[in-house]
């Protein structure tokens, strides 16, 4: 299996449906049902590897996409950051999407200065910075070192998001819970069926579906949350 089969956009259709899933049933035990909080949080430790490597993908597959995903990521990241708050993080705690965000800023180094010292110079001053977001610095290098793997094979990428995943889910909610770092094996799996199952019937989301949902969602959880403690 290689990206040289040059897979289509139905490929990571799957991977979508279940990144998003996953994510909102991590997020209602967070927000809505605490006494789910374990389950729901083994849940959704694929959702980040998996949102990271559908980006890593696209762009290994279509360079030129790389500014759009700033321009689009951008301000929804902003539009986003009231509803994280509202579903109860810290002000200043940034969303997933600042953090994906940073991995797409990595991978337009990467395609403009190679890797030179301004590449190596962003990616340890966005590392640092790593420390702030849910995922740590190992979710900041995720999708640039994934999108390097996926340039050469598919496979390849898939062997890195499982190492990627794990790393990244240390710096998750519950670092001493073994399982859940364990449990961010899932994304891979699912990444591989995704691609293996291209041409299965699955409703394809509208372009600007996640970025809509994510921030709603958010809120739809939050007044659920509110009510139901009234």
């Amino acid at each position: 299996m290689s990206f040289a089969l040059q897979p289509s956009q139905s490929s990571f259709e799957l991977a979508k449906w279940v990144a998003i899933i996953t994510m909102a049933v991590d997020h209602y035990g967070k927000v809505v049902d605490p006494s789910l909080i374990h389950p729901t949080h083994l849940v959704g430790r694929i959702a980040f590897p998996l949102f990271a490597w559908i980006i890593a993908s696209r762009l290994a597959l279509r360079p030129d996409l790389t500014t759009r995903y700033v321009r689009l990521i951008l301000p929804w990241a902003l539009i986003s950051q009231p509803a994280f708050y509202i579903a109860g993080r810290e002000w200043y705690e940034p969303n997933i999407l600042f953090e994906l965000l940073a991995g797409v800023l990595l991978v337009k180094a990467l395609q403009t200065f190679g890797k030179s010292a301004p590449t190596a110079l962003l990616a340890i001053s966005l590392a640092a910075a790593g420390w702030f977001f849910d995922y740590g610095p190992a979710g900041v290098l995720t999708i640039p070192i994934v999108y390097m793997a996926a340039s050469t094979s598919a496979t390849r990428a898939l062997l890195v998001l499982a190492v990627m995943g794990m790393l990244a889910n240390l710096q998750a909610d519950s670092p001493e819970d073994a399982l859940a770092v364990a449990a961010a094996l899932g994304a891979p799996m699912v990444a591989l069926v995704s691609l293996l199952s291209a041409g299965a019937a699955l409703p394809r989301l509208p372009k600007l579906f996640f970025y809509l949902f994510y921030p709603l969602h958010l809120l739809a959880l939050a007044l659920i949350g509110h009510l139901g403690s009234i």
